[in-house]
């Protein structure tokens, strides 16, 4: 009986840290916004004058860890000019920490006029 109240405590314990630690790949298409924000991000000519719409005006379909996100950018361009800026970005989860960079695999990202 004592060895089998053991064995229950150590299971317990395990799957509570197991949980704690991330045990399952969990990633969200919000997730998958953020990244591809930062990728859009780095190819505007002023990146810091970047506005995105909030997650509900954005398209984002997921097919297991692929994202396609459709959406668009407000920035401003060489002229100073405020403009819009459409965008697909297809982007696949790679496993880690989905607030790393290094975990996103970036598939393709496509501006459209």
């Amino acid at each position: 009986m004592k060895i089998r109240s053991i064995l229950f405590a150590t299971v317990l314990v395990a799957a509570v840290i197991l949980t704690a630690c991330g045990g399952g790949d969990d990633v969200s298409e919000f997730d998958a916004y953020v990244a591809c924000r930062v990728l859009v991000k780095r190819e505007l000519v002023a990146p810091s004058t970047a506005d995105f719409p909030p997650t509900s005006k954005v398209s984002i379909d997921q097919d297991g860890d692929n994202f396609i996100v459709a959406g668009y950018v407000d920035a401003e361009n060489a002229l100073g000019a405020k403009v819009r800026t459409n965008f697909v970005c297809d982007i696949t989860y790679e496993g880690g920490d989905v607030d790393r960079l290094s975990s996103w695999r970036l598939e393709n990202l496509a501006f459209l006029e």
